[in-house]
């Protein structure tokens, strides 16, 4: 029987690296994100942009997922009551 660390996936964001001719489109994850996942004894897994249709299969190939993203997402777009203050109220508590 073949154990495994717990594979935490990290969801990727596109970024333009070079220029000009030179000029290409990355999978890019933050690395604070990797550190922090393999703080915790866990394997760190990029999850690239993919089709919706693709999403299910690359969802099944991890335990745990991380959804990253900046403050300009609500809460409560991710069912959440509004207990985690973001953005421009962060520290305001």
């Amino acid at each position: 029987m073949s154990t495994h660390a717990v594979r935490i996936g990290i969801t990727a964001h596109l970024e333009m690296a070079g220029s000009g001719d030179d000029a290409h489109l990355h999978y890019v994850v933050s690395a604070p994100y990797v550190k922090a996942v393999r703080k915790v004894g866990a394997l760190a897994v990029s999850l690239p942009v993919v089709e919706p249709d693709d999403a299910e299969a690359l969802l099944d190939m991890v335990d745990a997922l991380v959804i990253t993203g900046g403050c300009d997402v609500e809460p409560v777009r991710f069912l959440d009551q509004g207990r985690y203050l973001h953005g421009e109220y962060a520290g305001r508590i």
